[in-house]
């Protein structure tokens, strides 16, 4: 079976951007966030000789759909921590008269990650799970919340790595 799941975690780079749009005549909306990380490699064409090297920031894009975007515009801003659940999914449009194609990280699930500005959360976030659209929802079995799966010894010993 192949896997198309996106753990992503960082602050987000900018506010997010919401946009609205039309499907099956209501307005939607939709937010786009830049999510920014360190990454575990670093570039030594800037590093001097006798400098430890630095990693690197990453910048990733997502984008989020109805009932997701809103609680995105709604929950988070610029230098908050997320932690998002999704996918990449391809990307096809026109520009300047030649087709594009690209990749585009589609945000199903998104939480604060627990370290925003090292404060617990205070109450006034919303939780993530306040949202109840369907295709926002991980795939049956995926462990939410801290719940982990129930395994039997027998399902054990059929995973690839029982006898490590």
């Amino acid at each position: 079976m192949d896997m198309n799941i996106v753990l992503l975690q960082g602050k987000l780079a900018a506010d997010p951007t919401v946009k609205i749009y039309k499907k099956d005549d209501k307005e939607e909306k939709l937010a786009q966030i830049c999510i920014v990380n360190q990454s575990r490699f670093t570039n030594s064409q800037n590093q001097k000789s006798n400098e430890k090297p630095q990693p690197e920031p990453l910048y990733m894009y997502a984008t989020a759909f109805g009932p997701i975007a809103k609680y995105i515009e709604k929950s988070f801003k610029k230098g908050s921590r997320i932690l998002i659940y999704g996918e990449i999914l391809p990307n096809t449009y026109e520009k300047n008269g030649k087709t594009i194609h690209s990749q585009q990280l589609i945000i199903r699930r998104a939480y604060f990650d627990g370290l925003n500005s090292g404060k617990q959360n205070t109450g006034n976030e919303p939780p993530a799970d306040n949202i109840d659209a369907a295709d926002t929802l991980p795939p049956p079995n995926f462990p939410v919340n801290d719940e982990f799966m129930t395994v039997s010894q027998e399902e054990l010993k059929e995973l690839p790595f029982a006898d490590i």
